[in-house]
């Protein structure tokens, strides 16, 4: 038995299944990313400390405080 077996052969059934999966999928991914947000400062801080660069405030350059979202965001993939 295939992977191909367990899906129907009505189209409309297959959308509805395709349908569902990606409002799923973006469930788990708003998910996700709201957890980030809710520890982003906390990573922010370590991040700095382990940089021994100064704590963020006014004075943090922006385009800094970018590249740092950036790193972070592209972590996952770095790490497989």
């Amino acid at each position: 038995m295939g992977a191909d077996d367990s899906l129907p052969d009505d189209v409309t059934t297959l959308k509805a299944m395709l349908r569902a999966e990606r409002a799923a999928r973006l469930a788990a991914e708003a998910d996700a990313q709201a957890q980030i947000l809710l520890i982003w400062p906390q990573l922010v801080q370590i991040s700095c400390a382990a940089l021994n660069w100064p704590p963020l405030g006014p004075e943090f350059p922006k385009n800094t405080q970018e590249r740092l979202q950036k790193r972070w965001a592209l972590r996952p993939l770095l790490l497989g």
